[in-house]
């Protein structure tokens, strides 16, 4: 049986990638939390990444067919394409959806794939109608969307019209306790999720980080019914923000994806001013308040956090040797293309920043033999 979930936290910028424990109030390690809030990025503590064997390693100017190079490292390229081209990313609210969705505008610019861009990013689509319009507006018609990534009522019979019945379905999930962290956090600096309450009252008033995610994966085509832990089940796949390496990796496998699909900068940048950060003693006050308007959500987090696990572990052996090899891609990536202009050069809005850059870098970093 595999553990519960040691609590993370992600910065409130959604610095996905950052995967430091919360502080011993929140469960396990010495490191408090605000100072995890702000600190440097790591990638999970799961699978140790194998050093690379010996006759793994490849004469430096032979790259066989099939094969990258990064470094002095050789790893495989695969083949044969996407697994899927269908792709319905449920985008909830402080999960890091916004650069997941910029990972899923990637992956359609690398494989010719079409999704939407709305002139705006603060609209959820609810109606067929809606979406209609917005693809008519990029002249494209509803069966040429791929990939569905941007913020929209979960409504399996709407997406089945635009992305078929084999459509491969993705959502992101949080430990609630850090969500509504994030959440709190971002309503101090921006006029969103209750930005008018005080700290006494945000947890206990604050509805959206009331329920949970479950009103987010409940199915607007069947109101009439709502399970919502078999609902998670059905999804292909589920991020986990706080695990973000892991889901990256597993969603890899999944759709047969190039380790280079993936490697993104963070859709939000910034740090928590430190007058806005809370005290140890003011988090264990809203942790007790989260947790016990959120048990659901605990529930669910755990099977979530079960069945990542399970599957990274499952992963065929040479993952943990692609994984050292991803997080330098993406420490390299992240330290080069960091540049005001960078964050500027998105798919859409904050979806997808850096997209000249990252792959300007793979063109001079990586090579292969496909």
């Amino acid at each position: 049986m595999i553990a519960s979930p040691p609590r993370k936290l992600l910065d409130d910028g959604e610095q996905e990638i950052q995967d430091n424990m919360l502080s011993s109030q929140l469960k396990t390690n010495q490191i408090s939390v605000n100072e995890q809030l702000n600190s440097d990025h790591s990638n999970g503590d799961s699978m140790k990444p194998l050093t690379r064997p010996r006759d793994s390693i490849i004469e430096e100017n032979i790259l066989p067919l099939g094969t990258c190079k990064y470094k002095s490292y050789r790893f495989p390229s695969p083949s044969g394409g996407l697994t899927n081209k269908k792709i319905f990313l449920l985008k909830t609210p402080k999960t890091g959806g916004s650069t997941f969705a910029g990972i899923l505008r990637g992956v359609a610019d690398n494989y010719n794939l079409t999704t939407l861009y709305p002139e705006t990013n603060f609209l959820t689509f609810k109606k067929m109608s809606e979406i209609e319009s917005c693809a008519k507006a990029s002249n494209i018609t509803i069966d040429q969307i791929d990939i569905l990534c941007n913020h929209m009522d979960y409504n399996t019979e709407i997406i089945r019209q635009i992305l078929g019945p084999n459509y491969y379905r993705v959502a992101l999930f949080r430990d609630p306790v850090s969500r509504a962290l994030s959440g709190y956090y971002h309503s101090r600096r921006f006029n969103v999720f209750c930005s008018d309450f005080s700290l006494e009252d945000w947890p206990h008033y604050c509805s959206s980080f009331h329920d949970g995610l479950g009103p987010w994966f409940k199915d607007r085509a069947n109101m009439s019914y709502f399970n919502y832990l078999q609902t998670v089940q059905e999804f292909d796949h589920i991020v986990l923000s706080n695990y973000y390496t892991e889901s990256l990796l597993v969603f890899m496998h999944k759709m047969n994806l190039r380790i280079t699909d993936l490697l993104h900068v963070s859709s939000k940048q910034g740090k928590i001013p430190d007058d806005e950060l809370l005290t140890e003693e003011q988090i264990t006050q809203f942790t007790s308040v989260i947790e016990k308007k959120n048990s659901l959500d605990s529930k669910v987090y755990q099977y979530v956090y079960d069945r990542l696990m399970s599957e990274y572990e499952s992963l065929p052996e040479h993952y943990s040797e692609l994984r050292k090899i991803f997080e330098e891609m993406l420490k390299d990536v992240q330290t080069v293309c960091s540049n005001e202009e960078d964050f500027k050069d998105c798919y859409w809005f904050d979806n997808g920043c850096a997209k000249t850059c990252i792959k300007n870098w793979i063109k001079e970093n990586v090579e292969c033999n496909e």
